[in-house]
């Protein structure tokens, strides 16, 4: 009987969104999804019936029971508002002033950041079509508005954590405060009973990457200085005395950047996009070689892995990095293509990703790359390009505490490559 109801339900509620009128797509001012696989670089939920779907599940439940009467209604309220200003508790007295109304710039940036999220989430339901707590067990009774989408990855997790990204570029003061209420916003989509906990941190991987990718857009940059003047102007109490917005912090302060080129590639005569057997090879040794990274006195732990995005033409840099990815289990973003270093800086000096990030780039690419993090290519490679035939090198970049290049080095691999 039970499994009657569930098949039930979950046909009913695929067949709402198979049925329902088709809504135009929304599209953002800041990027043009139709040049990014936004399903490739999402990781696919727990699969039905798996451990740590089951798991997931009681998460979910043990919430449900956990959830006391003030939880419920902090939820519920949540579950009503996805735009910036589910952040007014963070500014205390003066949040009552951090209101819509008040400040009609930013709420404008909040609607965009909707928009932007509006575009990428609902094609994921559908590609990965997950059943809602709810709709899988009937032992969850949720306690705010259920409604007929698929449950990954949670719209309102995405909406929220591109809101608390934008709003840490505006009040970086408050950013502990504004993260403190994102973790809050999100698990309460669990204690709702509406969404799974890999639901939510899906979402918010995949809205770090895509506020990178948005960060990199002039149109977005004026938003939010128009934003960030705002808010700043009207809640007085922000600016201690100054005229002048405080100044974001610059996440490349006080970090080495690891640069490497794909691992061996097909002759271009084949037209394959993936790596060769010595590439494999070398992808697969990279797992261990670069945990910790100990070259020429150095002795180095990556913190986080970048490489380019997939093209028609190549593959390469993400199947190179992705062995490392899975061994030391750092996610691997592939939001940038190498055709756009600015964008890849642009996210870097925005948003934290420890002190020593791994790209892996394009060899043809990556003189651009060195450029726009103020590097010298001419200075590093042979008359300032990366010779097609090398593929030991690791160029090691550090910056000083106020984001400026301080060195630049070549370093060759000792790595054995059977």
């Amino acid at each position: 009987m039970r499994l009657a109801l569930f098949l039930f339900l979950a046909t009913s509620v695929a067949t709402a969104q198979q049925t329902s009128p088709a809504k135009p797509a929304r599209t953002s001012p800041w990027f043009n999804a139709q040049n990014i696989d936004f399903v490739a670089l999402t990781p696919a939920p727990p699969a039905s019936g798996s451990q740590l779907d089951r798991q997931d599940m009681q998460a979910v439940l043990l919430a449900q029971r956990t959830r006391t009467s003030a939880q419920i209604q902090q939820a519920q309220a949540d579950d009503k508002e996805e735009d910036i200003f589910v952040f007014a508790p963070v500014f205390g007295p003066l949040g009552p002033k951090f209101n819509a109304s008040e400040l009609p710039l930013t709420a404008a940036l909040s609607q965009h950041l909707r928009d932007a999220s509006s575009v990428v989430n609902p094609p994921l339901k559908l590609r990965f079509a997950r059943p809602r707590p709810f709709v899988a067990s009937t032992l969850v009774h949720p306690v705010c508005e259920k409604t007929a989408s698929n449950s990954f990855p949670s719209g309102h997790s995405m909406v929220g954590t591109l809101e608390a990204l934008a709003l840490t570029q505006i009040v970086p003061e408050q950013s502990t405060e504004i993260f403190r209420r994102l973790d809050q916003y999100a698990h309460n989509r669990v204690v709702c009973g509406v969404h799974y906990p890999s639901d939510v941190a899906a979402s918010r991987t995949l809205s770090a990457s895509l506020f990178g990718l948005i960060a990199a857009s002039p149109a977005f940059q004026k938003e939010l200085a128009s934003a960030r003047a705002e808010v700043r102007s009207h809640l007085v109490g922000l600016t201690a005395g100054s005229a002048e917005p405080a100044v974001a912090r610059d996440y490349l302060a006080n970090n080495t950047v690891l640069i490497v080129r794909h691992a061996e590639k097909p002759d271009d005569s084949t037209g394959q996009a993936g790596l060769t057997e010595a590439g494999r090879h070398r992808a697969e040794a990279y797992s261990k070689y670069f945990q910790p990274f100990k070259e020429d006195g150095m002795k180095l732990k990556v913190s986080a892995l970048y490489a380019g995005a997939d093209s028609e033409s190549s593959i390469r840099p993400r199947l190179t990095m992705e062995p490392l990815s899975k061994a030391s289990g750092m996610p691997l973003n592939t939001t940038i293509g190498t055709k756009d270093p600015e964008a890849l800086r642009t996210l870097l000096r925005t948003q934290p990703h420890g002190d020593t990030p791994l790209i892996c780039w394009r060899h043809g690419q990556i003189p651009a790359l060195l450029t726009a993090l103020g590097a010298a290519p001419g200075s590093l490679l042979p008359s300032g390009k990366w010779p097609d035939d090398v593929y030991d090198w690791v160029v090691v970049l550090k910056f000083d505490a106020q984001g400026r290049l301080q060195s630049q080095k070549l370093v060759r691999e000792t790595l054995r490559v059977d």
